[in-house]
This record gives C-alpha cells, sequence and structure tokens, in this order.
C-alpha cells in the first residue's frame, strides 16, 4: 500500500528536519507548516530525536475533494521518542531519554500531480493535524 510508505516517509523528514524530502512528499500549505517548524528549530539550535518506535498501519477516515481533487484522510499512531536536546550541548531541554509518546495523526494525502512520479512518491500529503499526543508508560 503506497500509503504506508509516505506516513512514516514524512514523519522521518520533519523529524530529522530534511526539508528536501518534505519538499518532495508534501504541497505547499503542508510543506509551509513543516518548514517553518523545522526553521525555528534550527534557529533555536534544538534538535528533535528523530527516532520512530512504531508506525501503525493507517486507516481511511474519509474522501472528501479538496481543489478539486479527491482527498484521502487517514489517521494513524506512531510512538516517538519525546527527546529535544540543545544541538550545541547535547543537553536535554525537553523530555528525556526514555520518554515515549504516543502521537495520533491525521495526514490528507492526494496524488501526484507528476503521473511519472517513482511509487514512493505517488501520494502527496496536503494537510496534517496531530489530534492527541499521550505519555506511553
Amino acid at each position: 500500500n503506497d500509503v504506508k510508505i509516505i506516513v512514516p516517509q514524512v514523519l522521518n523528514a520533519y523529524l530529522k528536519g530534511n526539508v528536501d524530502e518534505l519538499r518532495r512528499t508534501c504541497r505547499d500549505a503542508a510543506f509551509g507548516m513543516l518548514h517553518r517548524s523545522v526553521l525555528d528549530r534550527e534557529a533555536a539550535s534544538l534538535q528533535i530525536d528523530p527516532r520512530l518506535l512504531h508506525v501503525s498501519d493507517p486507516d481511511i477516515e474519509t474522501i472528501r475533494f479538496v481543489g478539486g481533487q479527491p482527498t484521502a484522510v487517514v489517521s494513524f499512531e506512531s510512538h516517538q521518542l519525546h527527546c529535544v536536546r540543545n544541538k550545541a550541548t547535547a543537553a536535554i531541554v525537553e523530555g528525556g531519554e526514555d520518554e515515549i509518546r504516543a502521537v495520533h495523526y491525521l495526514f490528507a494525502l492526494q496524488l501526484n500531480d507528476d503521473a511519472e512520479a517513482p511509487r514512493h512518491e505517488r501520494w502527496k500529503v496536503t494537510e496534517l493535524a496531530i489530534r492527541t499526543i499521550q505519555p506511553v508508560y
């Protein structure tokens, strides 16, 4: 399933601050939001732990039309380490090395306009939101 490919791809790119990968996998609105967050993080000299411990299979919530295009809205859960460090000192400024959080996401996905795009770039994220964040023990 192509959607199973894009979900961890976008999360990994965001957590690692890989702007080129975000540009390839997101449409303008989603890219703008994630890019601003990456720039804010870089300006504050912060680094998020990029490890994803688990990503559930996405569930289709609904299909709707956005900008005249069919858009699949999917939900999924990831288990992520919540550990933010100062890049210069490596000191933990938020969370901890063993603080795991369950993050429930919604992604709105549209087919890539480029019909020749490789399979792993078939979908693009148009919008995204976090539904809930809960600690995992």
